[in-house]
């Protein structure tokens, strides 16, 4: 039993890695969901938001955590989530359950940009820095992983780990 499970695990790397997307710069790597379902409403709540209005938070990530123990967004509020990795390594954002709970406008890293994405995480390369584009729309508590292997397994046995946390709420 424990070989297959090891065994579905590498097939699982396999596959995450095969479906990733990578920009010119190779600083940030989208995962894009298997499954292709992302927030259906995202335009209602995205179209017409003025950017330069948005709140900007402001995140370092360092020994593979969060600079602070908690992200706390507001439901309906326009956020830019800049993520930036202080580690010597790449870190990756995986946030399949947060970022199906926002209307996500844009991700943006390196030198690459993606509009409207329908994505499960993302790699920051070191030294660099992530920025979303958002807008909260389901309350709750989310736990992005530093890694996007549990997206096919029990978090208890494939996590690197938690980056912090993210709550959502009024």
């Amino acid at each position: 039993m424990r070989m297959v499970r090891s065994l579905l695990t590498v097939a699982a790397a396999a596959g995450i890695a095969a479906c990733a997307t990578e920009d010119v710069a190779y600083d940030l790597v989208q995962y894009t969901r298997i499954d292709g379902i992302c927030f259906a409403d995202a335009p209602k709540h995205l179209d017409g938001v003025n950017w330069s209005k948005a709140k900007v938070v402001n995140v370092d990530i360092k020994d593979g955590r969060f600079s602070t123990y908690g992200v706390d967004l507001k439901l309906g509020q326009p956020t830019i989530l800049r993520l930036a990795n202080k580690d010597d390594a790449q870190r990756t954002f995986g946030a399949e359950e947060f970022l199906r709970a926002v209307a996500l406008e844009q991700v943006s890293g390196g030198g690459g940009t993606a509009t409207r994405p329908c994505i499960v995480g993302f790699g920051i390369g070191s030294g660099k820095t992530a920025e979303l584009r958002l807008v909260p729309v389901k309350e709750g508590w989310y736990y992005p992983e530093d890694s996007l292997v549990h997206y096919f397994g029990p978090q208890e046995m494939l996590s690197w780990g938690g980056l912090g946390i993210i709550s959502v709420s009024r």
